[in-house]
């Protein structure tokens, strides 16, 4: 596309690739100390992150050659799916950090910046919720040009016939979708974490699901939708599930953190449960815990805890093998300690009472109130019931307890999604 359509873009198609930024995502209730009331701090973190980028070497564009795979990530939680599959797949380029090309955030600040104006003229006709995430978030909204400016460079210079990504709501990869249709290039979603009901409707050639539970809560959305949708489970699913035939004898508990809680209220659990002795605690961080915040949790916990697991040194398998309890405000791991064959508790750790995986409404954990109930080691065990949620939430979930792996059968399907669309007979 080489006709700057994007300065037409209204704030309603603005918002909708910033689907994380919706009223139904209640981003500002979970994070109400980035609420702004005017422009300056939200100009002011466009261009700290602008010359981050510049300093980090992000200015330079993939290297394109004859491939037909684009495969993209941001985060290693993204990486997690994303890596297995690009590897596997020929011709695929790969876009992500420590993946070998990273996208050119300097450039797509660069780009952006001559839509300043058209974005304040639309931030000054809002009102209600609108106003104030436009305003909150306007460095996010102003940034989202930048991407479209770049996705459409990389793909209109390009060979691509295929995009595959692992987030459907983030601006990053909503804006590469955007292009990918403007362009007729093929859409493919894969599933990399826990969604809820609020997630937007399905607009992609295919989607990628975990199982039967992420479907139904994607159809409460997507009625209307053509996405073609298959249930393979997730490749990231693999060595967790085959933890209940491997982990050792433990007393160990782990907690772990979440962006949203209150680390005085987290102090006040581990306090209740070490006041036992029966439990070691171990203490999971948070990807997002930066150095300094990590540092001062281990200051504050220390003396209640046995061993604290940073995600940057180790995997959340290597984690889950060592602990025999799970506990966790809002989390997803809730359920991957499950499907490690371990209990998980839900505990009180912040003033947000959201279940955005719908964990609780749907009786897979409980809530702690009485720690008394840890003493009993029968409420460590899995229920009929939890195991038969396993079932419906990972469609390949038997056939991972005898040894099948995931990843074979999703590079099966990328290829003839390819194949078939462009009629090319495989060797």
């Amino acid at each position: 596309m080489n006709k700057d359509i994007f300065r037409f873009l209204n704030f309603s198609e603005l918002l909708d690739l910033n689907y994380n930024l919706k009223e139904d995502f209640q981003i500002l209730e979970k994070f109400p100390q980035r609420y702004s009331s005017n422009l300056i701090k939200p100009i002011c973190l466009f261009f700290s992150s602008f010359f981050k980028s510049l300093f980090n070497g992000l200015y330079r564009m993939p290297a394109l050659k004859s491939e037909v795979y684009l495969a993209v990530s941001s985060s290693k939680n993204n990486n997690k799916v994303i890596l297995p599959i690009s590897e596997g797949l020929d011709r695929c380029l790969v876009i992500g950090p420590s993946l070998g090309n990273s996208f050119p955030r300097f450039l797509a600040h660069l780009y952006a910046l001559p839509y300043f104006f058209h974005l304040i003229g639309l931030v000054r006709n809002l009102k209600g919720y609108d106003r104030r995430v436009a305003i909150s978030f306007f460095h996010l909204f102003w940034i989202t040009f930048g991407y479209l400016r770049i996705w459409n460079k990389i793909l209109s210079n390009s060979n691509i016939k295929v995009v595959i990504f692992s987030n459907d709501h983030l601006a990053y990869y909503r804006t590469l979708t955007f292009i990918s249709k403007k362009l007729s290039i093929l859409t493919v979603y894969l599933q990399h974490a826990g969604i809820s009901e609020r997630f937007p409707p399905l607009s992609f050639d295919y989607a990628l699901l975990d199982g039967e539970i992420s479907k139904d809560k994607y159809m409460v959305q997507s009625r209307d939708s053509k996405t073609n949708i298959l249930l393979l489970g997730s490749v990231r699913f693999d060595k967790i599930a085959r933890l209940r035939f491997s982990r050792t004898d433990s007393r160990l508990i782990g907690l772990s953190l979440n962006l949203l809680d209150d680390e005085f209220k987290v102090v006040g659990i581990l306090k209740a449960i070490s006041v036992s002795n029966l439990f070691g605690i171990v203490v999971r961080f948070h990807p997002g815990f930066s150095a300094g915040r990590k540092l001062k949790l281990k200051e504050l916990f220390g003396g209640y805890v046995q061993d604290f697991s940073d995600p940057d040194i180790e995997p959340l398998e290597l984690y889950l093998s060592r602990i025999r309890l799970h506990l966790s405000g809002v989390s997803f791991i809730h359920f991957e300690a499950i499907l490690s064959g371990i209990n998980s508790f839900k505990i009180e750790t912040s003033s947000y009472a959201g279940d955005p995986y719908g964990f609780s409404d749907e009786f897979v954990i409980q809530t702690l109130i009485d720690f008394d109930i840890l003493k009993n080691e029968q409420n460590w065990i899995l229920s009929e019931f939890q195991m038969e949620y396993l079932r419906s939430y990972v469609a390949n979930y038997d056939s991972l307890l005898d040894g099948e792996e995931t990843l074979p059968k999703y590079l099966e399907v990328l290829r003839d999604i390819y194949f078939d669309d462009h009629n090319i007979l495989r060797d």
